[in-house]
């Protein structure tokens, strides 16, 4: 069964079709915003760690959590590729499996 799902994982990864995945999106005009003042936050929080108006560890709790903020955003633009799409080809069967 092992050697089964290796050659039907190997066919499917040897034919996938990547030329009809989808792009990714483009943040809307709100969330580029968003992240663009996270960014600048994060600038004047950097600041004011240097200046010594904030300790290490405040710094680092604050940036967390403006980073944190801004990754959410970012991956909205992720697209992965669905099962669907790895389904047009026909899989290999236990039958075919030695014939990969």
């Amino acid at each position: 069964m092992d050697e089964f799902v290796t050659e039907a994982a190997l066919y499917l990864l040897e034919h996938l079709d990547l030329t009809e995945v989808p792009a990714p999106s483009s943040l809307s005009a709100e969330d580029q915003a968003a992240i663009d003042a996270d960014r600048q936050e994060l600038d004047e929080l950097k600041g004011m760690w240097q200046s010594q108006e904030l300790t290490t560890r405040e710094y680092r709790e604050m940036r967390k959590t403006v980073e944190a903020r801004i990754q959410a955003l970012q991956q909205k633009m992720i697209v992965r590729p669905t099962v669907e799409s790895w389904t047009d080809s026909p899989a290999p069967t236990p039958a075919r499996a030695g014939q990969l």
